[in-house]
Formats: structure tokens, sequence, C-alpha cells
């Protein structure tokens, strides 16, 4: 059988040049069909497959079909046509290969294939490449085989109850956004309204998409039922209109943030707190212009609002009339809870004057008090009256000194003003207050404080009782901060007091994070706190003096474990 792409003979009337051949020599070659070695054409890969080979351009490919069944039968016809002198009852067999270009067109494949194929001898070919096709089949039908349907075999309801305590802390943005791409049951578990409770479109919605048409796309089919909404940077929605369509929207809308917004006027507020009457929280925090917040607004807002505001957040703004604001919010705000001052900028030079004996008379309900990084002393006391009540509700108190602002922060008699009755505190932030001493901070009366910072003050500088705080506070502390203390012996003290063996009185230290970075503690304290506290998820080293180069790391999550269940290890070996 021929070759199936073998050209036709040439003729006498046909140029021979073309194929590198004088005129002579290839009419003579035609007409005697041998070629010049004397070799027959009918030899198997004769002349003219040397020059199929030699002279690729002028053969054209063989056909390949895309039917499985037609393109199976054209390559056993190949292999035929190659194998023409093996006979099926031959002892011997001869293992022909075809050029380097046929057997890329007719195989299909990488030469490698091509070659493993030739290799193989014809009758064993088929059930090589029918043993690779089954392996084929079975890899592809595993991998179309269909996942576990249990996600769309649960229960509408009960979708909607786990999603419900999946955004209870996080918010319904972007949580049920990401959950409503796994199937169309979650999908209409995750768009119910109801689940849009808590919504913040600040911090995950592009610029480009703050758009008035977004918003109101979002009040028709998303937040009929959202509480608490937060619009911080959506400048382009800062219109009457928009803000009614909000209020009108949603009905039991409680609390609103147009924090870092433009264009926010004291008539726009007013227009919201009119039209929204269960709105009791507000967040004006970094709103243009600058002199929005100030004392007349905060009357104008106090009077329509009255009792019913119970979170106030003037961060990062231009503090000017401290002592008429907080005369107005002691008179108009007994319900007052949260009062965050925070990162606010004091127009004069001075510290501004906080009234706070009026604080405490007037907002008896206040639990959190904030004023970090703002140049704020405590006025006068009162002389010809009773010494004021204190904070009875306070849990949180923040009046870290982050960076200069001016005032040196609080020192014990400040702090003993304001926690002189607050028995509920659970927070305390005291960072960079250099006149608060551990002394002063015994005197407290929170017996079950959680979260205690401590770094830069003066009880991390040199104290000797620093360790009788945190045996006073180890059976409660989920969050310790004691960055900066440079006291080696001080440090070493407070670890060992923190790492005291348990007993049934003391149980194991419920401690989660625990920051030293840039404090002087030892590596043999260091590992006994890690040791004693199994709960431990956070530890900080960095910058820490007497630890080895290797250790001075951030530990997150399981690498805490390194260093509780043995020897700390570097990257390149145990530490020496």
């Amino acid at each position: 059988m021929a070759l199936p792409n073998t050209p036709k003979k040439m003729e006498g009337g046909d140029s021979p040049r073309r194929h590198g051949h004088s005129s002579k020599e290839g009419n003579g070659l035609a007409k005697s069909g041998t070629s010049p070695s004397g070799t027959s054409e009918s030899d198997d890969g004769g002349w003219w497959g040397r020059v199929q080979h030699k002279h690729r351009p002028i053969v054209s490919p063989p056909l390949v079909y895309n039917d499985p069944s037609r393109r199976a039968d054209q390559h056993a016809d190949q292999r035929a046509s190659v194998d023409t002198k093996d006979t099926p009852g031959s002892s011997t067999r001869r293992k022909r290969k075809l050029p380097s270009h046929r057997r890329r067109v007719t195989f299909g494949t990488t030469r490698k294939r091509a070659a493993v194929e030739d290799e193989v001898p014809s009758d064993s070919a088929g059930a090589c490449s029918a043993a690779n096709s089954n392996g084929e089949r079975k890899a592809e039908e595993e991998e179309q085989q269909p996942q576990g349907d249990w996600g769309s075999r649960v229960p509408l309801e009960v979708l909607q109850v786990i999603f419900a305590e999946a955004t209870r802390t996080v918010g319904a943005v972007p949580t049920l956004v990401r959950l409503s791409f796994v199937c169309r049951l979650w999908r209409d578990a995750a768009f119910s309204p109801h689940l849009w409770r808590s919504v913040d479109l600040g911090d995950h919605t592009k610029e480009s998409r703050r758009t008035e048409k977004k918003l109101m796309w979002l009040l028709e089919n998303r937040l009929t039922h959202a509480r608490d909404l937060s619009l911080a940077g959506w400048n382009r929605v800062m219109k009457p209109a928009c803000l009614s369509a909000v209020c009108a929207g949603c009905p039991e809308l409680r609390s609103l943030s147009v924090a870092r917004c433009r264009h926010v006027t004291a008539s726009l507020l007013l227009l919201v707190v009119r039209q929204a009457p269960r709105l009791r929280a507000l967040d004006l925090s970094a709103v243009e212009p600058r002199g929005t917040v100030s004392a007349p607004t905060l009357r104008q807002l106090a009077d329509v609002m009255g009792s019913r505001l119970t979170e106030l957040t003037l961060a990062h703004n231009l503090l000017t009339g401290l002592p008429q604001m907080v005369a107005v919010l002691a008179e108009s705000c007994p319900r007052l809870e949260v009062l965050d001052l925070s990162n606010m900028v004091v127009s004069s030079s001075a510290a501004a004057s906080l009234p706070v004996e009026k604080l405490m008379l007037g907002c008896r309900r206040l639990r959190v008090l904030c004023w970090t990084n703002t140049a704020i002393r405590l006025g006068p006391e009162p002389e010809d009256e009773e010494p004021a009540p204190g904070f009875p509700s306070l849990e949180e108190l923040s009046v870290a000194v982050l960076k200069d602002t001016g005032s040196g922060g609080v020192d014990n008699a400040d702090l003993w003003r304001l926690l002189c009755s607050s028995a509920r505190l659970r927070l305390l932030d005291v960072r960079g207050c250099t006149a608060v001493t551990a002394d002063g901070l015994l005197r407290l009366p929170a017996d079950n404080l959680q979260h205690l910072f401590l770094s830069r003050s003066g009880a991390t500088a040199g104290s000797q009782t620093l360790y009788a705080l945190l045996e006073r506070w180890r059976h409660s502390l989920l969050e310790l901060d004691l960055a900066g203390g440079g006291h080696q012996p001080t440090v070493d003290a407070a670890l060992r007091e923190l790492a005291a063996p348990c007993s049934e009185r003391w149980p194991p230290p419920p401690l989660r994070r625990l920051d030293l970075c840039g404090a002087a503690g030892s590596l043999p304290a260091v590992q006994l706190v890690v040791a004693a506290c199994p709960q431990l998820r956070e530890l900080d080293l960095t910058s820490c003096r007497a630890l080895p180069r290797g250790l001075k790391r951030l530990y997150r999550g399981d690498e805490v474990a390194t260093l509780r269940d043995g020897e700390p290890r570097r990257r390149g070996g145990p530490y020496r």
C-alpha cells in the first residue's frame, strides 16, 4: 500500500529545479523511476520519502478528522502503511519511525508522547491507547462528579438564622454579599431584608459607586429594615433630598454615620434628626466644613433629639467651646452612653478644660468616654459643692497620649476623679500618661479589668509595684500592653507574677493578647508566660532588647505554640 501523501512522479514537462536537481537528472529519474543511488522507488522509505522530508513545504499534510472514530481509522491505516513488510507470522518485528513532521500531525500530541507511541509495537499500541483513553475518561468523570448538595437541602429559615448570627458582629456588608455567590438558595437567604440590620457602606463600597442612583436602589431593595447605617465618605448624597429618602426608606433607623463627608451643615443634620424619630446615635467624625461641630449646632440637635441621644462621636474635628458643649450635653442628654472626643484639634494653644463634674451629674449612664490624642485637661474641682459621684456605669476610659499634643495626659489625681466609683470598668487606656503610676492604678475600684494599656506610662517606667497590678487582675485580663517597659527587673517580675502557678482559687490566666514591643523582658520570663496562658493567641516581641535576634517578631495563632511546646527555633536552627 502506498504512502497516503506520496507526490506524483514528475513528467518530462515539469520543472524539477524547485526540487533541488538539474533538469537532466530530473528527466532521467522520471523515466527510469530510480533514485540517484540506484534504489528503487518501491523500497520502504525510498527516495520520495526523503524528498518529502527534505522539502516539506511542497507536501500537503494528511487530513486530521475531528471525529474520534474516523481519526482512529486513519491512525490504523497509517500504521499499516508504515509496517508493510511486517507480517503476523514473522518472528522479528521492525520498529518504524515516521518523519517528525508527520508524527506530530498524525498523532496530534507532544513529541514525547509521539515518540513513545512510535516505540510501541503496532499490535500493542492500540491496547496502550485504549488504556490511556480509559484513564483520561475516568479522571474526567471524577472531576465532573457533582459535589455534595447539603447546602441546597438546608431549609431557608435555618439559613437565615445562621446568616443572622454571622452578621451580628461584622455587619451585613460584605458578609451577605459573599454568601450570595454560593447558590440560588443562599442568594435568596442572604438578600432577605430583615438580615440587613447593620450596614456599613462606607468602607466596603468603591468611590465610583457612591452615587445617588446606587443609594436609591439600596433603599428600595436592601435597606428597608436597616437600623445601623454608615454613609461614611458618600459626599455626593449629602443633599436634603437624598437624606430625606434615607429617613423615609429606613423607618427603623437608630444609628447614622456621615463621617468623612463634605457639605454637612447644621440644617442638614436638623433635617435628619427630625425625620428619623428613632435615631439615637450620630457619628460626625471628620465632617466638613470644620466648624460644623460647635456648641450652637450641638444645642440645636439636643433641643430636637432631647433624651433620645445615646451615642455621639465628634472625633477628628475642630474643638471649640468644650465647656459650652459639655454643658449642653449635661442639660439635654441624660441618656448619653458614648462620648468620643478623640483626635480633635484644639483651637487655642492651651489644653481645653473639661468640666467633668457637670458631665458626671448630667450623664449618669455614660459607659464609654474617650479623648485619645486630644489636649484636654480636667477643670478645677468645685470648692463649695460635695464631691462628684463619678461615673458608676463607666466601662471604657481612654485618655491615651500617643503623639505630641502639648499635654502630658492625666495624673493619679485626675484618674481618681474620673474612676472613683467605676466598679464596672473593663477597659483602661493610659498610654503615654507619664504621671500615672502603678500605685495610682491600685486605688481604682475596678476588680475585673479586661483590657489594660500601659505602654510608655509611668506604671512601666521602673515601678516596683507593677507586679501587684497583674496579681490583682490576672484572673480577668484578656489584653495587656506593656510595650516600652525599659526596666528589665520590673518587667520580669510582672511577667513571673502573671505566670504564677495555678491553683483551685486562681485558674490559668485567660490572657489572649500580650504586647511587649520594645520591652526589656527576658526570654525565661516570656517562656513562663507563654506556658502559663493556654489561650494566648497573639504575642508581640518586636524590638525586645533582652531577647535573641531571631525571636523578635509578632506571633499570631498557631505560631505561639512554637514557643509553648518547646525551645523556640529560628529558620536556621535552635537558638544559642
